[in-house]
This record gives structure tokens, C-alpha cells and sequence, in this order.
């Protein structure tokens, strides 16, 4: 296996190529922001602020123009605010002078978020890779993109993380990528090794009394994927006999000598940790490891994750997603992402998502829901809800209670609507109002401005 099973999550997934690390800041969340321009190597040094001529230039009301700098030096990068007008936050912090940034910080700056990732070439180099229905707008261009070497390896696969990342979701993406059938089934759920070596391999004629003769998983998936969920609860005589399965290409029932061919790609998944992931070492040994990150090693997700997630909740109950994400501010998301799910990963965000959507349906108001959901979970842990000017956390405020018309993404929506209506202001106004947002023509007419985006007249 050339060592792959003895790596750790985060060297099977990005890499580990043994190159010069690329350390990158990414766009978590940003008002609004030039199209392809949410990431960007940071070099040798880099400004980001809201001027034009900024190396990351961020079109948000409330950053300074040069707001503040990343610097590389000889062990890491420091981080230093150019005398913004409201402040550069790090891990939650205001930060009064140049520090050194951790791996994964987390800097706010005005109402954009930023993530700094003291190695991030891959994720500046696959970026236009499809993610096949993985959620995540960073980091799931590298997974699919390692899910997609798998296919090309002939290999059967280990997907392995912690609970809650999302294995079963890369097992479907797999499987839309050699564009084969998924069967799944979950180990954990057999009582014994006798209906484990049953339900995947079948049973005989005549083998048990009283017990028709049965296909297995196995051969159920033949032509396609099975995806082997907490495989590491597999008795070790079945690891063995699967082994046998994936290195002959043949299938004997239970009860019978006489052996068919199958033709079947085995996805197993694992939450155990490295390097044994707890599978039988000859069976690890034949298969190609990807891992599936934690949540906490990818925070820049977090927000597009979250609104995912959300939106489909949303689906669920019967309410309209867009003006719910409306009311979503950089406040509500650095929460999340300060938080980082260390314990329930992805599953804690759908579990949020999930209270906010059945509060909305209960007939909460949406701001409402949103503002009750968040107290709950955060209560005054998290600075991102009130900050006073030394950077000292309070109390939940009415900060995150702001409704879709002063959110700072209206900044984005009124350029899209832009560019959709050819610069029509009223047209603009029209298509606002329809998302629940009430905005005048000439309040628009002011963002456009900010924006520099030119009046279109009529005639």
C-alpha cells in the first residue's frame, strides 16, 4: 500500500506531497467579493481591505480600505491590522499588534470572515475540480478530487473520520463518479458473525432449516459499489473472507463450495483512528485510504455547509430557504465556526439547521428562530455577538436579530440582480421586494455606487 494506511486523516486527504508548504487565506464569508477571488497565496506578503488596488479586496461597508496584513517569515506568517476602523479579530480576539497565525485561524475583519491555512496548495489547485454533491466550498474540490483517483486506482477504498464528517455522502459521490450503483449497509448494525458472513455473502439451498436461499450484499451490488459503513465492527473472519472476495473477484454462498464471479467495488468505512482505522492489517493493506476531515480542519466551510444544510431543512418543512439565509450574518457564522464541532462534526450543524427550520414551522418568525436557536447553543461563549471596543465578550445581543433588509449580503444580491436586470434599478427594486426585501430605489442607487456599479437610464 506504499504506507498510505499509517497516515494521518489530514495527510491522506491534502496530500503530504512532501513539497514546500503554501500557506493561503480563504473567503469564508464576505459581503461580497470578485468572482474566482475567494482565495488567494499569501507569498511574501499580502493586504486585504476594501481598495480596489488591495491584494484581496473585499467589498464590505464596514472593512477599511487597507485593513490589515499577512506577512510570511521564516517560521509561519504574522498577522497585523493596518489601524482599521473597527478592528482585525483573530480566534475571536482583537488583536492590538503583529502576531503569528495558528494553522486554521479563523480573522474577522469587519463583517468578512477569513480563514489562514499555513498549507493550502491543494486547495488553490483543484478548485475548479466538480464535487459531485459534496458540500463544502473549499475543501470538497480536494476530496472529490481524491475520490476520483480512487476510481482511476482500481482499488477498493477506506474512507476514514470521525462520526458526522459525511463518509456515506463521499460514498455516493463515488459512486456518481464511476457512475456504478451504491448499496450500502452498516456493520454495526449485525448481532452476530453468522449474520454478518450471511447478509454480505449470501446463504445457500438447504443450508439452514427452515431458511430460504438468499443472495447477499455482495451479490446485490455486483456491477457496482458497496459501501461497508463502521466496517471496523466486522468480525475478523469476515474482514478475511471479504479480503478473499476483493483479491479473486469470486463469491461462494454460505454453505456452498461452488464460487461465481462479482464484479464489485468495495468502499469501507471506518471512524477508528490511524493508522489501523481497527481492520484486519492483510485487509487494510489492499486498500487505498481517503479521509474525510473532521469538520474542525475545515472551518472555511463551515458557512457554505451551514447554508446547505439549512436550506434543506428549510425544504423539509415547507419554508422558503432565501429570505432565511438573508437574515444569516457574519455574526451567526463566525459563531459556528469558532465553535467547530469538534464532538458532532457535520451532524451539529444539521441539528441546528433542523431546530431553526421546525421553530420557523411552528410559526416562530424567522429572525426570531434564528436569534433563539443561536442563544440557546452560544449563550455569551462566543465574541462574535458583542463586542466591546477592548475585545471583551458580553452578552447576546439584539445584534443577531437583524433582519434580511440591513444584512451585510445585500451588497452581493444587489450585484447579481444587477447584472440579471441589465442595471435597471426598478427592475432591481422588483426583484428584492419578491425575496422579501424592501429596499428603495434610492437606497439601491446608493449600493450601486458603493459598488461602482454605472446607473443604466431608460430610453
Amino acid at each position: 500500500m506504499g504506507g498510505d494506511h499509517t497516515s494521518t486523516y489530514k495527510d491522506v486527504v491534502f496530500g503530504a506531497t512532501g513539497t514546500k508548504p503554501e500557506p493561503v487565506v480563504l473567503v469564508a464569508h464576505a459581503p461580497s467579493i470578485a468572482a474566482g477571488a475567494d482565495r488567494l497565496a499569501i507569498g511574501d506578503s499580502i493586504v486585504i481591505g476594501r481598495d480596489k488596488d488591495s491584494d484581496l479586496a473585499i467589498r464590505d461597508a464596514n472593512t477599511s480600505r487597507n485593513h490589515l496584513s499577512i506577512t510570511s517569515y521564516r517560521r509561519g506568517c504574522k498577522i497585523q491590522d493596518l489601524g482599521s476602523k473597527n478592528g482585525t479579530y483573530l480566534n475571536g480576539k482583537l488583536i492590538k499588534k503583529a502576531v503569528k497565525l495558528p494553522d486554521r485561524a479563523i480573522i474577522r475583519a469587519g463583517n468578512t470572515i477569513l480563514v489562514f491555512l499555513s498549507d493550502g496548495g491543494d486547495i488553490l489547485s483543484f478548485r475548479e475540480t466538480e464535487n459531485f454533491g459534496i458540500a463544502g466550498r473549499f475543501h470538497a474540490a480536494v476530496l472529490a478530487r481524491k475520490l476520483l483517483e480512487g476510481t482511476m486506482s482500481g482499488r477498493s477504498l477506506l474512507l476514514a473520520g470521525p462520526s458526522g464528517t459525511g463518509k456515506e455522502l463521499a460514498a455516493h459521490a463515488f459512486a456518481e463518479i464511476t457512475g456504478k450503483k451504491l448499496v450500502v449497509q452498516n456493520a454495526a448494525r449485525f448481532s452476530s458473525e453468522e449474520e454478518a458472513a450471511a447478509t454480505l455473502f449470501g446463504v445457500g439451498q438447504k443450508v439452514f432449516s427452515n431458511v430460504d436461499a438468499r443472495p447477499g450484499y455482495i451479490e446485490k451490488a455486483d456491477k457496482g459499489v458497496l459501501f461497508l459503513d463502521e466496517a471496523h465492527n466486522l468480525p475478523k473472519r469476515v474482514q478475511k473472507s471479504l479480503l478473499r472476495v476483493i483479491e479473486d473477484r469470486e463469491l461462494a454462498h454460505i454453505g456452498e463450495t461452488q464460487t461465481t464471479p462479482v464484479d464489485v467495488r468495495f468502499l469501507f468505512a471506518s471512524n477508528e483512528p490511524a493508522p489501523s482505522f481497527s481492520l484486519e492489517r492483510d485487509l487494510l493493506a489492499r486498500l487505498r485510504v481517503v479521509a474525510i476531515p473532521p469538520l474542525s480542519e475545515r472551518p472555511a466551510d463551515i458557512p457554505s455547509i451551514f447554508d446547505h444544510v439549512l436550506t434543506k431543512a428549510l425544504e423539509r418543512t415547507g419554508s422558503p430557504a432565501g429570505p432565511v439565509l438573508l437574515l444569516l450574518t457574519a455574526s451567526h457564522y463566525e459563531s459556528l465556526m469558532l465553535d467547530g464541532f469538534k464532538e458532532d462534526n457535520v451532524r451539529g450543524l444539521m441539528d441546528i439547521a433542523d431546530r431553526i427550520a421546525t421553530r420557523i414551522a411552528s410559526g416562530t418568525e424567522p429572525s426570531e428562530a434564528i436569534f433563539e436557536i443561536f442563544s440557546e447553543r452560544y449563550k455569551s461563549e462566543y465574541p462574535s455577538f458583542d463586542r466591546t471596543p477592548d475585545g471583551e465578550t458580553g452578552k447576546v445581543t439584539e445584534e443577531i436579530r437583524r433582519p434580511a433588509s440591513v444584512t451585510e449580503d445585500i451588497y452581493m444580491i444587489v450585484e447579481d440582480a444587477y447584472r440579471n436586470h441589465a442595471g435597471n434599478v426598478s427592475a432591481i427594486e422588483r426583484h428584492l421586494r419578491d425575496n422579501g426585501i424592501h429596499y428603495s430605489r434610492r437606497r439601491i442607487s446608493g449600493i450601486m455606487d458603493e459598488l461602482n456599479l454605472p446607473r443604466v437610464r431608460k430610453g
